[in-house]
């Protein structure tokens, strides 16, 4: 008997009970109900309707929450849905609205999923992230947030992709802007269209992310870039490819060294169009056009860095203002200024090399430093001109 009660505790370990389907409404009436008695490996499938009260999931690995037609209304509770302490998550189909602080929060999380879902409607934040690793939000939509529509805190390896957020309160992303932690770190943000912001489109604090083809239009703040603060300084981000319109400030703004802005459009910018300032960073490929007047179209402090194939159409104060250091600058173009084509206010040591410029409405190239503190020998094309000349 000992010995047979033995062995079916040795086959009760080594295979454990298979993984659960409950459905909601059907096997029980409310989703917290069903997520208190899933185990590791369940599925919850939530059919249609609207489904008032927040839901909270603790410790429960490899979830899987999927629902079809549903609506989770937080009807009063400080966030929708609360998911922490948890491996291999995954939710998707679902419309949540309501939270005072979040609509959902995320802690601690990592290796998870949260697609196709919709957040219409809080008074905080649409989808806020803590501390989590190796999470994907994708093909989702946030609008209508009493602040932010995504948030981070510090997490790593993030993939968010082919969201669109709009009408909030706050940035449409605010990643780690103003952390006192690590910041963000080794994230994708692709291919996510932000619209009609109340604060920056999107704000970073982090090293090591890839901003690729996000298209931002009409935020209050700048459309894409990174904060300063005291303990952290953001470098080795790539932003590319991303288009931005109708913006009030800045166009792209970056902070930090080791960066690479390529292959950007900026359109309509009311300040400046890209704006850089580090030490070995890289700028090449971009298109700024229709500044408002009295904007920038590119505006750089950087030293020892490489400043290539960049145009400028129309920019409604200098088209390159450059406070550069031994940069090599190489055919970069700027066509219609009001102004200034290319204006060089300090550093020195660059080189040019077949820049052009032509059309500005004062002069094709002012230099204020003295005469041989840039190398100008490179076949450069400038149709008026002055150097060594201070204002």
């Amino acid at each position: 008997m000992r010995i047979a009660t033995a062995i079916a505790l040795v086959v009760l370990l080594a295979f454990p009970a298979a993984a659960e389907t409950w459905s909601v409404p059907g096997d029980f009436d409310t989703i917290q109900e069903a997520v208190a008695n899933a185990r590791e490996g369940d599925t919850i499938q939530v059919g249609p309707g609207t489904y008032t009260g927040a839901v909270s999931i603790d410790g429960l690995d490899s979830l899987t929450l999927r629902g079809k037609g549903a609506i989770l209304d937080a009807a009063g509770a400080l966030r929708t849905l609360l998911v922490s302490n948890c491996r291999d998550f995954s939710l998707s189909g679902f419309s949540f609205t309501g939270g005072a602080l979040d609509c959902l929060r995320l802690s601690d999380v990592s290796s998870a999923v949260i697609t196709k879902c919709t957040v219409d409607g809080t008074g905080g934040v649409g989808i806020h992230l803590i501390d989590c690793a190796d999470l994907t939000i994708s093909g989702c939509t946030v609008s209508h947030t009493g602040s932010h529509g995504i948030q981070d805190q510090d997490s790593v390896g993030l993939s968010i992709m082919k969201n669109r957020i709009e009408y909030v309160d706050g940035r449409g992303m605010d990643l780690s802007a103003f952390t006192t932690g690590a910041g963000t770190r080794d994230s994708l943000i692709s291919g996510n269209t932000v619209a009609h912001c109340d604060k920056e489109g999107i704000s970073f604090l982090g090293s090591g992310n890839a901003f690729l083809k996000n298209r931002i239009t009409d935020a209050t703040g700048f459309g894409l870039g990174s904060t300063v603060t005291m303990l952290l300084e953001s470098s080795g981000n790539l932003i590319s490819g991303n288009a931005l319109a109708d913006l009030p400030g800045r166009g792209i703004s970056v902070s930090g060294n080791d960066h690479e802005v390529s292959r950007n459009k900026v359109e309509r910018a009311g300040t400046i169009g890209i704006y850089v300032a580090g030490d070995r960073c890289e700028i090449s490929g971009n298109t700024v056009t229709g500044d408002k007047p009295g904007a920038d179209g590119i505006d750089l402090t950087v030293a020892t860095g490489s400043i290539e194939k960049n145009k400028v159409l129309g920019p409604g104060d200098a088209g390159l203002r450059l406070l550069t250091s031994s940069c090599a600058i190489t055919g970069n173009s700027v066509a219609g200024g009001r102004e200034y084509g290319f204006y060089i206010a300090g550093g020195g040591s660059n080189t040019f090399l077949k820049n052009k410029c032509s059309g500005s409405g004062i002069l094709d190239l002012w230099d204020w430093l003295p005469v041989g503190s840039n190398d100008y020998s490179g076949g450069n094309r400038f149709g008026s001109q002055s150097i060594g000349t201070p204002p």
